[in-house]
């Protein structure tokens, strides 16, 4: 009898993955070389554009907290066999990072359908873009000092405020530029279709 991987592992986890996936690959090998170029100083420690918190957003969006477990083991694995990020051993530090990252979002969900409280249905409201965006930019704080926090050991302390701020905003500029590139191949497969 064999185990078949996709009866334990829905589609939805499987689209949640490769598009966190794709987002890592792009940031990687295309966003992040050309911020080292552009931006040196500021792409030491925290990225100016982060793709992947779009994918991260929009995976939650759309799937709802569920998403968590399909955004956790992809972001271990990818920190795992990342060669920029240092060690190739399974550490306390890289599950710790791991889980804020994944998890951000998921604490970001849960607070804004708490202020939606009052809506009928809050899978509806997230039809509209705006409380997308609210879900980034909460995840995005809940990110910034999860990762700082994390982090806190590692660096001097007058850089926490900065680092927080450098998280924050590579967050948001990754959600930013994840959303208008959804909105363009959406509009490039309208005009395909029609």
């Amino acid at each position: 009898m064999s185990i078949r991987f996709y009866k334990f592992f829905p589609k939805w986890g499987i689209v949640v993955t490769l598009g966190y996936v794709l987002a890592y690959i792009i940031q990687r090998h295309i966003i992040f070389p050309l911020e080292t170029q552009i931006f040196p100083a500021l792409s030491e420690i925290a990225s100016v554009i982060y793709l992947p918190h779009a994918a991260r957003i929009l995976g939650i969006a759309i799937v709802g907290p569920r998403a968590f477990f399909a955004l956790f083991p992809t972001v271990i694995a990818l920190n795992f066999i990342d060669p920029a990020n240092g060690s190739p051993l399974l550490t306390h530090l890289l599950v710790l990072v791991s889980g804020v990252g994944a998890g951000c979002g998921v604490l970001a969900y849960y607070s804004v359908k708490r202020f939606y409280a009052q809506a009928d249905s809050f899978e509806t409201a997230l039809y509209n873009w705006k409380p997308v965006v609210m879900i980034g930019v909460m995840a995005s704080v809940f990110n910034s000092i999860g990762l700082s926090l994390v982090y806190y050991g590692y660096f001097d302390l007058w850089n926490f405020p900065v680092l927080q701020f450098k998280y924050f905003v590579g967050d948001m500029l990754g959600l930013m530029v994840g959303l208008l590139l959804l909105v363009l191949m959406f509009r490039l497969i309208r005009g395909v279709n029609s």
